[in-house]
């Protein structure tokens, strides 16, 4: 589905799709935002480390390519691609109707908002944040030496 590009569906199809993307929401299980520890320093801070799809929270944020489309490589596993398979067709056509209005790809840095994808989606309103692509020094020797040289400035960006 996640690669599927911006056209109608029939409402038979949202139907089917909503009800396997509810079960399998419910079957990877639910995690309550407010349920959560916030952070000594700042009570409107939580640090949780799982999948940003399983919560049920106001908001989630996952960088995105400028179309906002999602990512076209099939069964790529970053976060973006996840996201539109766990939502659904819904959210590319959500993302589609939100940058035809716009216009233009999203700048770099930005983000949009468009209406939560409930109930593939326990989230209430995914945003959507524009990312700048990063390439490594190849000079930068692992893990280490490639955060090293992104923290430095010196990663090129295209």
């Amino acid at each position: 589905m996640n690669v599927r590009p911006p056209r109608p569906v029939s409402d038979d199809f949202l139907a089917l799709q909503d009800a396997y993307l509810s079960r399998e929401t419910k079957n990877r299980g639910i995690v309550d935002g407010t349920a959560l520890t916030p952070t000594a320093d700042d009570p409107r801070i939580v640090l949780w480390q799982g999948d940003i799809t399983r919560l049920k929270t106001d908001a989630i944020v996952n960088a995105a390519n400028s179309a906002l489309l999602g990512c076209f490589q099939p069964c790529h596993s970053c976060i973006d691609n996840i996201i539109h398979t766990c939502a659904g067709i819904q959210l590319r056509l959500a993302c589609h109707a939100l940058m035809t209005e716009q216009g233009h790809e999203e700048p770099t840095g930005t983000a949009k908002n468009h209406p939560g994808l409930q109930p593939a989606l326990p989230v209430r309103a995914p945003h959507r944040r524009a990312h700048r692509h990063w390439t490594p020094d190849p000079a930068a020797q692992g893990p280490a030496g490639s955060l090293l040289h992104r923290l430095s400035g010196s990663g090129r960006s295209k």
